[in-house]
């Protein structure tokens, strides 16, 4: 499924308050973005986006931690529990997705979704797990 329309949720740049540490970032692809940093002063760069594109193009111009490749997909699920997990709404449409949710894309992002029916799909896996629990 390609997250535009009804599953417009699904993405990350979606436009939603997530509250963390006493700070609140405006989607999921924003907070993502901070947990690349090693410093506080690089968070609130990217933080402070007004948008969600915004906020990932911050995120390259950010250092990013040495173990970022092995944490990554821990620190997206813990993004999307918060998402879904402050955001009832949005919960409950998840919930009511019926089978297997893939990231379909035209970009060529074969980590966490899937082009042309091939990919790793880890941020559909995410998904369903939240669903599921």
């Amino acid at each position: 499924m390609i997250f535009r329309n009804e599953y417009w949720f699904l993405s990350n740049f979606y436009p939603c308050k997530i509250e963390y540490k006493g700070k609140t970032y405006h989607s999921a692809e924003i907070m993502f973005q901070c947990c690349k940093c090693t410093n506080e002063k690089d968070r609130e760069f990217i933080r402070s986006s007004f948008t969600s594109s915004e906020g990932k193009w911050r995120g390259r111009q950010v250092r990013i931690r040495k173990d970022w490749n092995e944490i990554k997909v821990a620190a997206m699920y813990d993004v999307l529990t918060l998402k879904f997990s402050q955001n009832a709404y949005l919960l409950n449409k998840l919930r009511r997705i019926a089978g297997e949710i893939v990231e379909e894309n035209t970009w060529g992002d074969t980590f966490w979704g899937q082009c042309n029916g091939e990919g790793q799909n880890h941020l559909g896996k995410l998904l369903m797990k939240i669903r599921d629990t």
